[in-house]
């Protein structure tokens, strides 16, 4: 008893700082939330909101189940620990989802508690994803100010590599030269991911191209984001093929598929509520 209230206060002093954020939730999230949303609520009109959530909660778990991995603890936690993590993760993922705990029966004692958090996740996850005004967010003396520094950050890049490749010359010519190893810095993000994200941009490049080109606001600002990463692309050329250690991901993730998924999805709930 006293470890499924203890469990209970765990899930709660996460989850409420999260609901807790929607103000500083960063910017990029919520245009992710609030793309998705609105392409959710174009073939969805019931359930806009929970794939919004799921997508959220499903980025924010795994960092807690593995807080090593993500550079928020530096020692991988106790066996104990990590059980109690994992639990918590699973208790946060079906208040993400609205579902109550139907086919587990050891979770079921915690049904009350997630009942009680659905309307909380739903105003969250709908402050998320309301639609951006960047007019509000940024000043149009902000906006220059950012294109300034984006065209003084890109010059003293070409200075940089300049000198650099000066340096690298006098360097060779130099025999008692000692080699110092640079250094960079620490990254969290698996090679799975990255190469994920590439076969996601260059499968949908014109896509993002079309979407930042229809607005008016700001078109320049975009179209000078896209071309620097469609030059990218370019040099990178098409995604590999996948390796052994990430082919669980669905890099191809259609439309049809993900309706398939939403509607078992919706399956799903009409049964626990039958229950």
């Amino acid at each position: 008893m006293n470890n499924r209230k203890n469990l209970c206060l765990l899930t709660q002093d996460v989850f409420q700082p999260i609901i807790d954020s929607s103000l500083q939730f960063p910017l990029q999230l919520r245009i992710l939330c609030s793309c998705l949303y609105q392409v959710v609520q174009q073939r969805f009109l019931e359930y806009p909101l929970q794939p919004v959530s799921t997508v959220i909660f499903r980025f924010l778990n795994p960092a807690l189940v593995l807080p090593h991995e993500y550079g928020i603890v530096d020692a991988q936690p106790l066996p104990r620990i990590k059980r109690g993590l994992t639990l918590v993760s699973k208790i946060l993922q079906s208040i993400a989802n609205n579902l109550i705990f139907t086919t587990e029966f050891h979770m079921r004692c915690f049904n009350d508690y997630l009942r009680s958090t659905f309307d909380s996740v739903t105003n969250f996850i709908l402050s998320i994803s309301e639609p951006i005004n960047i007019n509000t967010i940024i000043s149009s003396d902000e906006q220059q100010q950012l294109i300034e520094n984006n065209n003084n950050n890109n010059n003293n890049n070409n200075n940089n590599n300049n000198n650099n490749n000066n340096n690298n010359n006098n360097n060779n010519n130099n025999n008692d030269s000692t080699i110092v190893s640079p250094t960079y810095p620490m990254s969290y993000i698996s090679d799975a991911n990255v190469l994920a994200l590439h076969r996601l941009l260059w499968l949908n490049q014109e896509k993002i191209g079309y979407y930042l080109s229809s607005g008016r606001d700001h078109k320049a600002i975009r179209r000078r984001s896209f071309d620097k990463m469609a030059t990218l692309l370019a040099y990178l050329g098409p995604p590999g093929h996948r390796p052994l250690d990430s082919q669980w991901i669905s890099y191809n993730m259609t439309a049809t598929k993900f309706e398939n998924l939403w509607r078992k999805h919706n399956c799903m709930k009409e049964k626990n509520l039958n229950h």
